[in-house]
């Protein structure tokens, strides 16, 4: 387990279209390797945790999500339609 306590089993492939207030994410961290199964459940290459920064949707307004990090950092940007992320189930 890493620092901010998400792991493999408790995300899965989603897109930004699904992102709404209360969503967790994960953007992982560079060089995080993973598989993707045709169910949309992922399992990282090797026997590293799922590194990388959670963040939670505050709100998401006219195409720009407001949220925080599991390290306390908040922002507020354009959300890209379509893209891939890593959704906590």
């Amino acid at each position: 387990m890493t620092e901010h306590g998400i792991t493999w089993d408790m995300v899965r492939r989603g897109t930004t279209d699904e992102i709404v207030a209360g969503t967790t994410w994960v953007v992982p961290g560079v060089g995080t390797a993973y598989r993707e199964a045709s169910d949309g459940n992922v399992r990282g290459c090797g026997w590293l945790p799922l590194d990388g920064t959670v963040w939670t949707a505050v709100a998401v307004v006219g195409g720009v999500v407001t949220a925080r990090s599991h390290d306390g950092r908040e922002v507020a940007e354009p959300l890209p339609p379509g893209r891939g992320v890593l959704i906590r189930k």
